[in-house]
């Protein structure tokens, strides 16, 4: 979140306060603490309205908000924005952009292990609902900051305690990371802003070559260049990466010449 004039100005209005600094935030809080304290703890089990969670073992909760929910933010940045949206909600409004962070969740939602007391079908709807929000006006460029390392670590471990089958919508997230690398265009012709990011510097020799494959139509030499990308992109690039690249090329392909909205059909 990030104070504006007119979230001054809403403040002013309603609350007959003036902050120079307000901002946004949702309802929503949790926190999940590991009971493991030697010299004993406060009693946080009785604040923030049973919002606070003492647990066992906080690593299924750990992989569940980083799958889930980071690798949420992954999966509607890019699609959301090269589709013309700006904000997350904007983008969750978009039919097809929330059917696929459904289809993302759903997927990468079998990595998760059990959580107790956590139903994951209630849990991912409530994270969609959040990402609804539109007090909020999260921006997808914010996501989209440090795409690289965001995708590495919530989004590409998943793979290898996924079924096989399951992997298309992990291959559509990277393809439009890719097309995001390389273009600053969406498909209703508006340029947008990409925040600095050292990896995009990096990888633009291969990712300029890899689209413009793509738009060519060269499904052999996409595929050869996808392989080079992946293992500059995510080294050590898991096996279970690099089998989606027959997937990723089919999708890059349409991306690169139909849109992101064509694109997502195929997933």
């Amino acid at each position: 979140p990030a104070t504006t004039d007119s979230l001054r100005e809403a403040v002013a209005a309603d609350l007959k306060v003036k902050d120079e600094w307000p901002i946004i935030s949702e309802d929503f809080i949790q926190w999940v603490v590991e009971d493991k304290f030697p010299a004993g703890r406060p009693p946080w089990e009785k604040v923030l309205n049973g919002a606070c969670l003492l647990v066992e073992d906080v690593v299924p909760y750990e992989l569940m908000k980083l799958r889930l929910l980071n690798g949420g933010h992954q999966s509607v940045a890019y699609v959301g924005v090269l589709a013309g949206h700006r904000t997350v909600d904007e983008a969750m409004g978009d039919a097809a952009v929330r059917k696929f962070v459904t289809q993302y969740m759903d997927s990468v939602g079998e990595s998760v292990p059990p959580v107790p007391g956590v139903d994951f079908t209630v849990y991912k709807e409530n994270l969609r609902s959040r990402f609804s929000n539109q007090v909020v006006k999260d921006t997808l460029l914010r996501l989209a900051e440090d795409g690289r390392n965001r995708i590495q670590v919530a989004s590409i471990p998943c793979l290898e305690k996924m079924k096989p089958s399951s992997g298309g919508p992990v291959a559509a997230l990277v393809v439009s990371w890719v097309r995001y690398l390389v273009e600053d265009t969406d498909d209703k012709g508006s340029t947008f802003v990409r925040p600095p990011d050292a990896a995009r510097e990096q990888l633009e020799p291969i990712t300029t070559k890899l689209y413009a494959a793509a738009k060519g139509g060269s499904d052999t030499e996409t595929v050869r260049l996808l392989e080079e990308f992946l293992k500059a992109a995510f080294p050590p690039c898991p096996e279970a990466l690099l089998a989606l690249v027959p997937t990723m090329a089919k999708l890059l392909v349409v991306m690169a010449n139909k849109g992101t909205h064509a694109m997502l059909q195929e997933v």
